[in-house]
């Protein structure tokens, strides 16, 4: 709620102060960003609990962009991203251990690299302010995402040995794999032209979605018995990104063009 609220008075007051430029405004856009990508809340790293989900640490990434004005402040546009969060190793293994090692047996634990990977392509509606030689440009996005795992094919590999016995297990712990679910956001965008059509921007977005996914364990003992169980549960996925650009644009449209 507090992202929302910082968004909305942000946008009335730029509205409110917003000048009229007496620059050659430009129809079509067309951007490649360098993407700084934050988790935040409980699918950062910093704030879950969550048994091995929401243990995300920030990542880096590319977002490609492009947009039409359909009059001098209004555009409607498009954009693709493509984020790949890994695994806090340290986290999950502390939580491996609080759950697998026990007084009576000899384990080794081995966890994956796995990855945390949510494309996303979305809808963006914007509307441009200017400042002279500055733009500012609040807008929304409507994004769904499918989230996926990526890396080996399960998370953590244990191995426990009873002591003073032969006997032995095998366990198996994977993350589901993929989910679909919508994912909206929010940002700001600071646009300055540099050249003709080059222009260098400046933006920062907030997104969040809801996820499902399963814990799914397999044990093999000593026998080859085998024993399946599964949990399922929702994560918060929300994020904040920071992107740098430097922007194309098309078709001169004049200002009288409201």
């Amino acid at each position: 709620m507090r992202p929302l609220l910082l968004f909305t008075f942000c946008f009335s007051t730029l509205f409110s102060y917003a000048r009229k430029s007496d620059s050659t405004s430009y129809r079509c856009r067309l951007q490649l960003s360098y993407q700084y990508s934050m988790p935040l809340g409980d699918f950062s790293y910093k704030g879950s609990n969550n048994y091995l989900m929401g243990q995300f640490r920030p990542s880096s990434g590319v977002l490609f962009s492009t947009s039409v004005h359909f009059s001098r402040h209004f555009a409607v546009g498009f954009q693709f991203s493509d984020p790949s969060y890994k695994f806090d190793g340290k986290k999950i293994l502390t939580q491996l251990e609080q759950k697998y090692l026990d007084p009576a047996f000899f384990t080794t634990i081995e966890k994956y690299d796995i990855k945390y990977e949510i494309p996303s392509p979305a809808l963006e509606f914007s509307y441009s302010s200017y400042f002279h030689s500055i733009e500012l440009e609040p807008f929304v996005t409507a994004g769904i995402c499918r989230g996926r795992m990526t890396g080996a094919g399960s998370a953590a590999y244990i191995h426990r040995k009873k002591k003073n016995d032969n006997y032995y297990e095998d366990i198996y712990v994977d993350v589901g794999r993929s989910n679909t679910f919508f994912y909206p956001g929010f940002g700001i965008r600071l646009n300055k032209k540099i050249v003709s059509i080059l222009y260098a921007t400046l933006a920062v977005q907030y997104n969040t979605g809801t996820m499902k996914y399963s814990i799914n364990e397999e044990r093999k003992d000593i026998d080859d018995n085998v024993t399946t169980s599964s949990a399922n549960g929702t994560q918060q996925v929300s994020s904040l990104q920071i992107e740098g650009v430097l922007q194309l644009r098309f078709t001169k449209m004049r200002n009288v063009l409201r």
